[in-house]
C-alpha cells in the first residue's frame, strides 16, 4: 500500500473498505473513464462497480521470471472470488478481457512506461442484462 500511495496520484483518500486490502480511492462519477478503458464497453460504465487488478510488477519478474504466469493466476483467483461474492449478493461479475492498462495507468497517477506496477485483470460486477442473441442452457442439461 505505501508503494502505491508513492507512487499514485496524491489526491486519492485511501479508506479502508471493509474487505480487507482494498481502499477507496476516489469517489465520483467515473463511468466514461471505466466505459473507455475497458475498451470502450458498457459493461464497465454501467457496472456497480469496476475494479483493476495492480500487482508490483518489475521487481517480481526481475527476480523470478517465471513468476509471470503465477501473476495472472493469481489475479484469475481473485476473480473467481468476486464471481462468487457477486452471485452470493444476488448480483453478476464479469471478467474483463480487453482493456487499456496504460490509460489505466495514467488515471490513476502511475508514470508511463513505469512497469513498477502493473495492471493484469479488470472485474466488473453489477445486475446481468439477458442476452437474447445467446442461447443458455442449464449446466449439464444433455444428461437429463
Amino acid at each position: 500500500k505505501d508503494e502505491l500511495q508513492e507512487q499514485m496520484k496524491k489526491t486519492f483518500v485511501w479508506v479502508e473498505t471493509e474487505f480487507s486490502g482494498l481502499y477507496l480511492l476516489m469517489e465520483g462519477d467515473l463511468t466514461e473513464e471505466a466505459r473507455y478503458i475497458f475498451c470502450r464497453q458498457d459493461i464497465a460504465g454501467d457496472a456497480v462497480f469496476a475494479a483493476a487488478m495492480l500487482t508490483k510488477f518489475r521487481e517480481n519478474i526481475k527476480k523470478r521470471p517465471s513468476v509471470y504466469s503465477e501473476l495472472f493466476m493469481e489475479a484469475g483467483i481473485i476473480g473467481q472470488a468476486l464471481y462468487i461474492a457477486a452471485e452470493a449478493a444476488g448480483l453478476s461479475g464479469t471478467g474483463i478481457g480487453c482493456f487499456y492498462d496504460d490509460l489505466l495507468h495514467e488515471l490513476i497517477g502511475l508514470t508511463e512506461g513505469d512497469n513498477t506496477f502493473q495492471s493484469l485483470y479488470h472485474f466488473t460486477v453489477g445486475s446481468a442484462l439477458l442476452d437474447t442473441r445467446i442461447t443458455t442452457t442449464k449446466p449439464y442439461a444433455e444428461l437429463s
